[in-house]
Formats: structure tokens, sequence, C-alpha cells
């Protein structure tokens, strides 16, 4: 793996990087909410929005031009890709050009509220002033929520969002109820620890980031696995723990079409055509084992 290098200096508290690709109405929600949730704490942060090669770019950058007065927003653009799910060069990229000392990667479909900006502020701050004895890497519970056909009201954002009905979800297997549920709750001393934080929620130091490489793009981002991998490098090179914070959610945007893609997602339970998947079980001993114990708890039937 290539290493990255930091080519300029940190200035702000928080970089939030999100990649992007052509969903406009789900963006549009996430800017709002940020705008909302953080607008009355003292914390100097970003966002640093990865594109990755949006047909319809034009659209994302006229959203973002009506967030630019009120929010710091940094535009990356990719260069040509072979693929638009190319999720682990799009964090590298944002990394790079991101001022934070801390960064929080998300999907430009997820939502926050003032729960979850309150306790991230604490965290850069609390940290930034304190030498721990060991790197941390935090993660938070997903709430799968339906979201109307039109961008939600931008003054009652919050108040919308602890409205919405919860949901199942293609990308969470059908299930309302977060699957990492309950172990996520005994981190960090839950065995595989890494295997429970996910791309739409991961805080951490960039210090630390750049240490172990930055993410791996032999994983191509549409078959996942590849935040596992991440956070396993830093468990073992680095001794960081895996923390979950119990009040700080993001809330995942689904669409009644996306509802309708539940029954067809089988290519997902389908490990033996994840090329990903083969690659951490290659890399982290035990983790097959691992995860056909916990598909048979949560009733998930693999291939």
């Amino acid at each position: 793996m290539k290493e990255i290098k930091l080519t300029q200096q940190d200035d702000l508290d928080l970089s939030v990087v999100i990649p992007v690709y052509n969903d406009t109405l789900k963006f549009e929600n996430l800017l709002s909410s940020y705008l909302h949730a953080f607008a009355a704490l003292p914390l100097k942060f970003e966002l640093v929005i990865v594109d990755n090669n949006s047909p319809r770019f034009e659209e994302i950058y006229a959203i973002v031009k009506k967030f630019r007065e009120n929010l710091q927003i940094t535009v990356v653009m990719q260069p040509p890709l072979q693929h638009s799910f190319s999720l682990c060069s799009a964090r590298n990229r944002g990394v790079l050009n991101a001022r934070g000392r801390f960064i929080f990667f998300t999907d430009s479909d997820c939502l926050i509220d003032e729960d979850f900006a309150t306790t991230v502020a604490d965290i850069c701050q609390r940290e930034a002033a304190v030498s721990l004895e060991s790197p941390r890497i935090y993660t938070g519970e997903r709430v799968f929520v339906l979201i109307p056909d039109e961008p939600l009201p931008d003054a009652k954002i919050s108040d919308r969002i602890k409205e919405l009905p919860r949901v199942p979800s293609a990308s969470n297997y059908g299930k309302v109820k977060d699957r990492r549920f309950p172990w996520i709750q005994n981190l960090p001393q839950q065995e595989h620890p890494w295997n429970f934080v996910h791309g739409c929620f991961i805080l951490l130091e960039k210090e630390h980031y750049l240490r172990v490489g930055g993410s791996d793009t032999s994983y191509d981002g549409f078959w996942g696995y590849e935040e596992i991998d991440l956070v396993y490098r830093m468990v073992h090179q680095l001794r960081a723990e895996v923390i979950y914070l119990e009040k700080a959610k993001v809330y995942h945007q689904e669409l009644p079409s996306d509802l309708e893609k539940i029954p067809q997602n089988t290519q997902r339970n389908n490990k033996s055509m994840n090329p990903n998947y083969q690659r951490i079980c290659q890399r982290v001993p035990g983790f097959d084992e691992f995860k056909k114990v916990q598909w048979q708890t949560l009733n998930i039937i693999t291939s």
C-alpha cells in the first residue's frame, strides 16, 4: 500500500469527509442537517465533498452553492474512475484536502441531529487537550428513516428527523434495527471490534488514519469491508480502541423506491461472489468463522 503523506497544516477541529455520487435529494438534506446541528456550537469544522465522477455534478455543485454562505465546504473532484464506488480513494483524497485534526467519515445519504453534533464536538475538544494512551475510533448507531420525495423543510429539519418513520433497509439485510446490536454495545471488549465500524459513522484522528496508510484502494467499495480492513490495521498497528457512542446517531435516508430493493438484494448475501469478503477473511484470522456465527444469530442465509 502506498504511503499517504499530509500536505497541509491542520487549522480546524473537524473535517467531515463525504463521498458523493449524483444523489441530490439526500445530499441536500444532509447539508441542511449539518448546518442546523452545529449552528450553536463553537467548533471549527468543514465539509469535504469528494465527487466520484457524478454525471449530474452541476446539480451537486448548485446545492453546495446554496449552503456555502453558512457552511465551510471544500469540493474535491476525483480523476476519471473505473467505477463510481471508489470509496477508499475518495476518502483518501478527502483526507489529503482536509484541514481538521479529527476526521468524520460519512455517506451522502446520512443525516445528523443536535445530539450527534454535541457529542462529536465534545470529543474533538476534550481529546485535543489530553494525551491518550491509545488512539480511539468512534462509531454509533445507524437509524433507517423514510423520507419524502422532496427536500426536508430547512428550518425544522432536526424536528423532522425525529418524526420520520423507521423502516427496514437493503443495506441492513432488510432489518429495521441496526444489525450490529447488541454486539456494538460491548465495544471495545467485543470480539472482532473492527467488524462493528461502518463507513457512514467513523470518527478518528487524521494523524492515525495517515499512519496506517489510509484506506486500502484494493477494496472497490461496491462489495464493502474496506472499513473493517482500516480499523483492523489501526487496532493492530496502533493499539487503537473502538468506542461506541450511545447518544450520537446517523440517520440513513430511505426513499420508497429504496424499500422496493430489499427483496432483490440477494447479491449482498452471496459471499462466495464477493472478492472483498474473500480478501478480508485472508487478512483477519478467524473472521470467516466469526461472521458465520453472527449471520446465524441474525437468521441471515449466506452462500
